[in-house]
């Protein structure tokens, strides 16, 4: 469940409405647009080297909004864009497998000793 902030400054956000007179269809926020920005140039990138530069640009627009929209659903007013990056790095790292003899067993879990009790 996610808490609403009831402090006024935590839920201004500034958002880009689109050039004047020709106002866009969706609002984005400014560091939506930078880190969308960021991820295309990533994706054109790659995709030029891995498609000997065939430029494919409505995928990669696409991948890059649905990653922005996922990044930004843990984005907010206490949580900033570079905490939610580091935390999904540190989450993608790869962790050293232990040796064979030194495998320890997870703590069996079961529920003998949990009792159930009405108070109605």
């Amino acid at each position: 469940m996610r808490l609403e902030s009831d402090d006024d400054l935590y839920r201004v956000r500034i958002k880009f409405l689109g050039p004047p007179g020709w106002t866009l269809p969706v609002h984005f926020t400014y560091p939506q647009i930078g880190v969308f920005a960021l991820i295309v140039a990533i994706l054109e990138a790659t995709g030029s080297v891995i498609f000997d530069g065939k430029w494919f640009v409505g995928p990669f627009i696409a991948l890059a909004l649905g990653a922005t929209w996922l990044l930004f659903r843990f984005v907010d007013a206490d949580v900033p864009v570079r905490h939610v990056v580091k935390a999904a790095a540190a989450d993608c790292q790869r962790l050293t497998p232990a040796a064979a003899g030194d495998e320890t067993r997870l703590p069996r879990l079961t529920a003998s000793n949990i009792t159930i009790t009405s108070k109605i």
